[in-house]
């Protein structure tokens, strides 16, 4: 059986307005920002790789804790980590990456040409970038640690990914699959000690109005 941990490892105060597309209000609202890590199989699976405190302190992010600490607290070594998937390439899935030193990113083909290419520079989606750490997918790519993948793509028996898109030009989101070889999954969560607030959808943020 596989399973599945939800790490939390920040939060972020926003307004309504801040977060979701052509939103009025100014209601408070909370981010909570997790990596997940799925054990059970021969070897451990990430999915997304969070971000750096640097990101954290520049965005006015609070409570951070390296998702790397996140992962060892769920008993798994950062250099453990053999294959990361990366569901998109908005900062706080991937500007992380440094802290898994040994994985190799598997990412939807689309996410990176739209990343790379002319348009991610548009305000509309340079706010949910890190151009660092886009710019480093050229490197790893060199040294052999980045696998693009197109659609959907088994990861270990009775796991895959699946491109869902809409989020972003690509997005990608690991399932489980029911067949002969696949293995049912439990999912956990663990947070530092804070509570939890709220929670927030996927749609994507405008400039507030007054």
């Amino acid at each position: 059986m596989y399973q599945v941990y939800a790490l939390k490892y920040a939060e972020r105060d926003l307004t309504a307005c801040q977060f979701f597309y052509r939103e009025a209000s100014h209601a408070p609202l909370t981010l909570h920002y997790y990596v997940w890590l799925i054990l059970g199989g021969p070897h451990p699976i990430l999915v997304d790789t969070g971000f750096l405190d640097d990101e954290a302190r520049a965005r006015g992010i609070r409570n951070y804790v390296s998702p790397a600490a996140m992962v060892e607290r769920a008993g798994i070594k950062p250099g453990d980590v053999p294959i990361a998937l990366i569901t998109h390439l908005h900062y706080d899935h991937w500007a992380g990456h440094s802290l898994f030193p040994r994985a190799e990113y598997w990412i939807q083909r689309d996410e990176v040409a739209f990343w790379t290419g002319p348009f991610g520079r548009y305000e509309a989606f340079r706010q949910s970038a890190n151009p660092d750490a886009l710019a480093r997918l050229v490197t790893l790519n060199y040294a052999n640690r980045v696998r693009i993948i197109e659609g959907d793509r088994e990861v270990l028996p009775g796991l895959r990914v699946h491109r869902v898109g809409g989020h972003t030009a690509s997005a990608a989101t690991p399932l489980g699959s029911r067949s002969s070889r696949s293995r049912p999954a439990a999912a956990r969560s663990c947070s530092p000690p804070t509570p939890p607030t709220s929670t927030a959808t996927w749609r994507r943020a405008s400039p507030c109005r007054s």
